[in-house]
């Protein structure tokens, strides 16, 4: 954030008057720290950004778990239409739900295979049932991995990317849990 002057932003390369009617000249930004602040000018650092998949704001974690819907006038249970109750997804289960659309989007490519051997009996080459087992194989570990949080770091840390070393010398090991699915190109 810039300087600021009672709350209000002091642009650069613009003059700006003070409580006491004083006219600073457009070349203030050549002053000092120290001659800014007896100006009574103050500075805001930039505020951090929130990682909004995680935070509502800062330091508000949005909840993991599904919260069940409740009438705040009522306190009555909130249904659907058929009488089931009405939740909001927490963070687990939404992601759990991706990993399952990316899990059947990697599966797409080859479903035409296990289709065509289930009606004329065609053979399907190993590499593609491997690639197919390791795709069910990882969805079912990055589920298990989300279930197993319980706390917002916990989830966090499973989209970071792991790596080893330090300062100039850290290496990628590889992508982070969450999105750690197999390769078609190596079956």
């Amino acid at each position: 954030m810039p300087w600021k002057y009672n709350d209000r932003v002091i642009r650069a390369g613009r003059a700006w008057s003070d409580d006491n009617g004083i006219q600073h000249p457009s070349n203030w930004m050549i002053w000092d720290d120290a001659e800014k602040v007896s100006r009574g000018l103050v500075w805001e650092n930039d505020p951090v950004p929130v990682d909004t998949r995680f935070y509502w704001d800062t330091d508000i974690p949005k909840n993991l778990e599904d919260e069940l819907q409740i009438n705040p006038e009522t306190s009555v249970t909130i249904t659907d239409d058929l009488g089931n109750p009405v939740y909001s997804f927490g963070l687990k289960t939404q992601y759990k739900n991706q990993t399952n659309q990316t899990a059947n989007s990697l599966l797409t490519s080859t479903d035409w295979m296990i289709i065509a051997n289930t009606e004329r009996s065609r053979v399907i080459p190993t590499s593609v049932t491997n690639y197919r087992a390791a795709v069910v194989s990882c969805c079912d570990v990055i589920k298990t991995n989300i279930t197993a949080c319980t706390s917002i770091g916990e989830f966090i840390n499973l989209f970071e990317t792991p790596t080893s070393g330090t300062g100039e010398n850290i290496v990628v090991e590889g992508p982070a849990p969450i999105h750690a699915w197999p390769d078609r190109r190596e079956f």
